[in-house]
């Protein structure tokens, strides 16, 4: 499946590299770090249509943030991600937890959907490829390769940079906002806006910020 960052392509001066891949046929990723969806052996393989190959490790630099280290494929990752609900069984049009988010897989929203106000509500958030701020070589946010939901996303339930437990906490692992600036990351909002949010951020702030209606306008920014 194709991500939100291949039909952003045209808005962000790289129509180039939109008109190369091919949307009737697969997406493609050279590795990817997501032991919890493919199994630790298969991190390192390539998967998808190799016809989109050049394509999908062609990231403009607006899709990478100078903070993070460079990918061991130039063009394959992205540190960037969409804020969505926590749920994958209903992370679409359907309803439930996936109706709290400005947007889900096959959304056909608009900003009059953001009930909660635009200058509230958060449109992208940094989120490292690098896992837990450090780089195996696979990362693990590629480019516009999604090969289940939470790739290209962030899980709101999470406050920014946090560190997981253990290696058992995908959420934590693969899934929070997390970038390598000191004490937070950078987000934008759907005004057009450019936010610094804090780490020590209350989780509760976060997620007023994550959905378009929650119940109105937010008394409190996390920025």
């Amino acid at each position: 499946m194709m991500g939100w960052s291949a039909l952003i392509l045209p808005f962000m001066e790289a129509a180039s590299i939109h008109q190369q891949i091919d949307f009737l046929r697969g997406s493609y990723v050279t590795s990817c770090n997501d032991a919890w969806a493919y199994g630790a052996s298969e991190i390192a393989n390539p998967k998808g249509d190799v016809f989109n190959k050049t394509p999908a490790e062609s990231a403009p630099s607006s899709f990478r943030c100078p903070s993070s280290p460079p990918a061991s494929t130039p063009g394959s990752q992205k540190d960037y991600a969409m804020p969505v609900s926590s749920m994958p069984e209903s992370c679409d049009e359907t309803g439930g937890s996936s109706d709290l988010a400005a947007t889900c897989v096959n959304s056909g929203r608009g900003l009059g959907a953001i009930t909660g106000g635009t200058s509230n509500t958060f449109m992208f958030l940094e989120h490292s490829h690098c896992a837990l701020r450090y780089d195996n070589g696979y990362g693990y946010n590629p480019f516009f390769w999604v090969g289940h939901w939470y790739q290209g996303t962030h899980v709101w339930g999470t406050a920014p940079n946090v560190v997981p437990a253990s290696n058992d906490d995908d959420r934590g692992r693969y899934r929070s906002a997390k970038s390598f600036h000191t004490g937070g990351i950078n987000t934008s909002i759907y005004d057009g806006s450019v936010q610094f949010v804090s780490e020590t951020v209350d989780v509760h702030v976060v997620f007023d910020s994550a959905v378009r209606r929650d119940g109105g306008v937010t008394s409190q920014r996390p920025w």
